[in-house]
């Protein structure tokens, strides 16, 4: 197998593609980091945010020397190739607004953010309802400790479910461009990680030939193509993972001059970076210390040896921080996350055997570290490792084994027929070869194509030249680990074969293509050559049917038509009975897209004692609903219809849209009765005794819009100085006829008349 070396060329004048890539990497992570802390102290605005990062990536490129390129230097039209088939099955990303699963979260995350400078979302309306209409409001929540779907509500108020990396992003262009041009933030993150992919493969074997065919697989890979239009945070994570890994191993594959330690500070703050966009980086934990465990043991030059270690360590602390950074600002969403992927490995006492599993390794490491330089244990840790490596292609082989026979026991059996998510939800067990495709392994197979599939566990077990294939084929076993054991069901695809393509399907790419380029010529050359063409044109193959198809399109337009009427003093209410879209689809874009005043209700609340409240703190309340009836004292002032496409659910990649909601939505203005001035009478007792229902007080008067306003009336009021309630909340219903300018207000207390106050209005 031909090794993977690299000469050292002596330095050109002119900007080369490697230092390209280099000045790229420091923008993006310039921009995350700039982004991101902005946005968590509240002062977050994205034009500030791009000349900050350009200024820090141009002093950079100032005071940074250029390192020496590779042997080979991938020529430039390589990357133009691989954006240009990038961008062909990329564009237009997907816009989404609605709330409710994951991406809509995201979305209107961002846009809360464009908003208001930060992330920290408030109810504004608790602040403005008293009274029953508080009431219903706090009815209308989703759950007792969910605001609305993705946004918590906490003893301290309201708290997103997300880390907020992926919504910095997406603000970063939605500031710009508005909450259509978000997405592009997204295909910019896509582009990126094809670019670094490209460029991990042509370090990885040093031949720019490689890089070029790897980052092609990936530029037509069917799963990479739809989440790259698709606001979820895998695409962002792959584009993170892989500045990361082409750093690392730049710095460990440079030799003399061209070893560079900023190399190392880059992958440093991509990983770090990474941890940030999603709380899984947990996953990565065990590949960052095989590689640190593998420098102590392999590398022989000393400082060599100690910058690695010191990447180890960075990296894990690091990761400790982004932790702690959950914990304080996405606190039921960090618990519920470390519950679920924990609990089922070491049950009720979880927390104390993870704390107990993180000291142990801590311990391990450091031994490993103490011991790597005495002989004869260094060489006896030296066997265990090699040893290891001989077994990871078998282990590989035993996990696809294991996901088979699930796959069998879902599809063919009833084995799984009494599991709550599996058989009672989502409807998986004994579904013959439905349930079979709805196992991750098996779905696998259908975005690497079954021949990159099959290529890899033939190459796994040819001979690997070089320790950092070793090291990769331990990532892509640890991930197949998660696909056949942990994650290892679809309820439904598209949408949660995202988990396939933040590493497993896009590293074992890598794998195969380098283990190709790494090959003389012959046979199994020649094999994988062809497995890799026809996977390529199997990926392409299933691409090319999402061109020209878009999920959501045209939603956005309904809700800024939604908006158009409404402001940002006026009430939105949303029938708690609409069925596609939900209601909390709806309402979470109206709050935090938006910025409007929205809650639900069921029609049949809207009754006078609710519109009293609220008529008193809004300029107009509107109600959206699917019924043609309307509420009383309602006027319909709009109707359209609703459409919303989205990419067939199933077991089938993303080939064929549906409309998922095709639907009338009517919206109606609440218009009171006629406008009555009254002006008190009996000793004029005084504007204090007004509550909610009334304007401002005038020269001659008062006026209401209603036929029932507030009065607060207090024990040492001499209209009911006999009352011992001090400031109750009293209705008053006033009786009227058009020729009477004295009338009487009748004062209810629980539907009992406590009191009469005579009131007179200018006969106008």
């Amino acid at each position: 197998m031909r090794d993977f070396v690299t000469s050292n060329d002596s330095m050109t004048g002119k900007l080369d593609a490697s230092r390209l890539l280099e000045l790229l990497a420091v923008l993006v992570l310039s921009l995350s980091a700039i982004g991101l802390v902005s946005a968590r102290l509240g002062i977050f605005h994205a034009p500030q945010a791009w000349l900050a990062a350009l200024a820090a990536t141009w002093l950079y490129s100032r005071f940074a020397p250029r390192g020496r390129p590779l042997s080979h230097p991938v020529p430039w039209w390589h990357l133009v190739v691989v954006v240009a088939v990038g961008l062909f099955f990329r564009l237009p990303p997907y816009t989404y607004v609605m709330g409710g699963q994951d991406q809509g979260v995201y979305a209107n995350m961002a846009m809360e953010l464009v908003r208001t400078g930060g992330l920290q979302p408030a109810d504004a309306m608790l602040h403005q309802l008293t009274g029953p209409a508080l009431d219903l409001y706090r009815q209308s929540y989703y759950l007792p400790t969910v605001y609305l779907p993705g946004v918590y509500s906490t003893g301290d108020g309201l708290s997103f479910q997300f880390y907020h990396l992926f919504p910095v992003w997406l603000a970063l262009l939605g500031d710009i461009f508005g909450p259509r041009g978000a997405g592009y933030s997204l295909t910019l993150l896509s582009i990126v990680s094809l670019l670094f992919f490209q460029r991990l493969a042509h370090v990885l074997s040093g031949q720019a030939r490689v890089g070029l065919v790897a980052g092609l697989l990936l530029a037509v890979n069917p799963l990479h193509a739809f989440f790259s239009k698709f606001p979820v945070t895998e695409v962002p994570t792959l584009a993170f993972s892989t500045i990361s890994f082409a750093f690392l191993c730049s710095y460990w594959r440079a030799s003399g001059e061209a070893m560079q330690r900023r190399y190392l500070a880059i992958s440093v703050v991509a990983m770090a970076m990474l941890f940030m966009t999603r709380i899984t980086g947990f996953m990565y934990m065990p590949i960052v210390l095989a590689i640190g465990v593998v420098s102590l043991l392999f590398v022989q030059d000393a400082t060599r040896r100690r910058d690695m270690a010191v990447w180890t360590l960075a990296v894990s602390a690091l990761y400790a921080l982004s932790v702690v950074y959950g914990l304080k600002w996405s606190a039921v969403y960090s618990r519920d996350i470390y519950q679920l992927a924990f609990a089922p490995l070491f049950g009720v006492r979880w927390r104390a055997a993870l704390g107990l599993m993180v000291c142990l390794i801590a311990l391990g490491w450091l031994a490993v570290w103490y011991l790597s330089r005495r002989s004869p244990i260094d060489g006896y840790m030296k066997r265990c490792v090699l040893t290891g490596e001989k077994l990871l292609p078998l282990l590989a082989v035993i996990l696809a084994i294991g996901a088979v026979y699930k796959a069998y026991r879902l599809g063919y059996t009833d084995a799984y027929a009494l599991d709550p998510n599996i058989g009672k939800r989502f409807g998986l067990s004994h579904q013959g070869i439905r349930s079979v495709l709805s196992v991750s392994f098996m779905a696998s197979a259908t975005y690497l194509s079954p021949f990159i599939l099959l290529a890899f566990f033939v190459a796994c077990f040819r001979a690997v030249a070089h320790p950092l294939l070793s090291v990769l084929l331990l990532f892509v076993v640890c991930f197949l680990a998660h696909v056949a054991a942990m994650q290892w069901y679809l309820p439904y695809q598209p949408y949660y074969a995202r988990y396939l393509v933040s590493e497993f399907v896009p590293y074992l790419i890598l794998f195969v293509v380098c283990i190709w380029g790494a090959s003389p010529h012959g046979a199994f050359r020649k094999t994988l050559a062809g497995a890799l063409v026809l996977g390529g044109l199997w990926c392409a193959w299933l691409s090319a049917q999402q061109v020209g198809k878009h999920e959501h399109d045209g939603v956005i337009d309904s809700l800024d038509r939604i908006a158009a009427q409404v402001d940002h003093g006026d009430l939105v209410l949303v029938d708690k009975q609409l069925r596609l879209p939900l209601t909390h689809e709806l309402q979470t874009p109206l709050v935090f897209t938006y910025g409007l005043n929205v809650a639900s209700i069921d029609k049949n609340d809207l009754d006078e004692r609710f519109m009293d409240e609220a008529a008193g703190v809004f300029d107009d309340i509107y109600f959206i609903t699917q019924s043609a009836g309307l509420p009383d004292h309602f006027v319909k002032t709009d109707s359209f219809h609703f459409t919303e496409p989205v990419f067939e659910q199933g077991t089938a990649p993303p080939t064929h849209t549906i409309l998922r909601s095709d639907t009338a939505l009517n919206i109606s203005r609440y218009v009171p009765g006629p406008a009555r001035r009254y002006k008190f009478g009996a000793g004029d007792a005084g504007y204090e005794l007004l509550g909610a229902g009334w304007n401002a007080p005038e020269s001659w008067g008062v006026w209401t819009q209603g036929d029932r306003a507030q009065l607060r009336i207090g024990k040492d009021e001499p209209v009911l100085s006999g009352l011992q309630q001090p400031m109750l909340n009293l209705r008053g219903r006033a009786y009227t006829t058009p020729k009477a300018p004295l009338q009487r207000i009748r004062v209810e207390l629980n539907g009992n008349e406590v009191a009469a106050v005579d009131v007179s209005y200018p006969d106008e």
